[in-house]
């Protein structure tokens, strides 16, 4: 600190502070709202089924830490991008640059969604044995929030940017939670395990469209910009496809092993992933010789792309 900012201990700025409490507090209660959103459902079903049910449920919730390290990633190279944008009026690079990483996030959540749809049951065994397979229909309705997450990374940045409207998130979350809370308090014993965690992603999933379309209306995009998302979809048809092909696999796998049925389903998998998402022609030629390149490592990989 000292070589970097010289002798900052000399002075302190309250009215610096204030701005920058006052910016960062509305998204760090934003955040600890969206954990509450996450965390309510568990005390539910806890307190209405016992720990036996329980315990299903909680399996059944198990959350990838990749996705959150993928976004955190994403967001943190993101969010002074954005800014820098914002403050130089270049709106349409804004939404051009939101584009460009959704669609390669896009490549790893759409990915990850379909081999867990399909071999969820699989990776629900060989974590947790046998004994918690029935967390697996919890587990298939919870693996929704992975593609939900690409609707975050990309509306995260802007509204951080366009620093007059950081108590969206907030309320928004509130607004949904407050719902949740209800809805789970009236119906949690109705629902089942199954009902209940699809509330919740239900309830995530309408929080993430209002977002959506404030971040869209902040941009000022119509709908002739879809087209700057068409990559989004059509990596989600690659996926499907990789997806289907894979539970042909599946099937001709059955009675083996879970990790038998994970490591070779998972190869059939990607390699039909692969090949679909480069006839989708979602990859630029840059992108594509990035991925492909073994000699030289990383670092000059990145220089030849560039």
């Amino acid at each position: 600190l000292r070589s970097r900012f010289g002798p900052f201990w000399r002075s302190f700025s309250w009215a610096t502070a204030r701005d920058q409490l006052a910016y960062a507090i509305p998204f760090g209660l934003a955040a600890v709202v969206m954990q509450a959103q996450l965390d309510v459902p568990h005390y539910f079903v806890s307190h209405e089924y016992g720990a036996a049910a329980y315990a299903i449920f909680a399996v059944g919730c198990f959350n990838l830490p990749v996705v959150a390290i993928l976004a955190e990633s994403a967001g943190s190279v993101m969010i002074p991008r954005i800014s820098e944008l914002q403050a130089a009026g270049r709106t349409r690079e804004i939404a051009e640059t939101v584009a460009g990483m959704v669609r390669k996030l896009a490549v790893a959540y759409f990915g990850l969604f379909a081999y867990l749809v399909v071999f969820g049951r699989e990776f629900i065994v060989l974590l947790f044995t046998e004994q918690y397979a029935a967390s697996w229909p919890v587990f298939a309705v919870n693996v929704l929030l992975i593609p939900l997450a690409l609707v975050t990374s990309a509306c995260d940045p802007v509204l951080r940017a366009y620093a007059e409207h950081r108590y969206f998130f907030l309320r928004a979350r509130l607004a949904i939670t407050a719902v949740l809370v209800t809805a789970l308090w009236v119906g949690t014993g109705a629902l089942g395990l199954v009902g209940t965690i699809a509330v919740v992603v239900a309830l995530n999933a309408l929080e993430r469209a209002v977002v959506a379309a404030k971040v869209w209306r902040i941009l000022g995009l119509g709908s002739g910009d879809l087209a700057l998302f068409g990559g989004v979809a059509r990596l989600g048809a690659a996926a499907a496809v990789a997806g289907l092909v894979a539970a042909a696999a599946r099937a001709a796998l059955d009675g083996t092993a879970p990790i038998v049925t994970l490591a070779c389903g998972g190869f059939v998998f990607a390699a039909v992933y692969a090949v679909a998402i480069v006839g989708a022609g979602v990859l630029r030629p840059g992108e594509i010789s990035l991925l492909l390149s073994r000699q030289g490592g990383p670092a000059c990989a990145a220089s030849r792309e560039s």
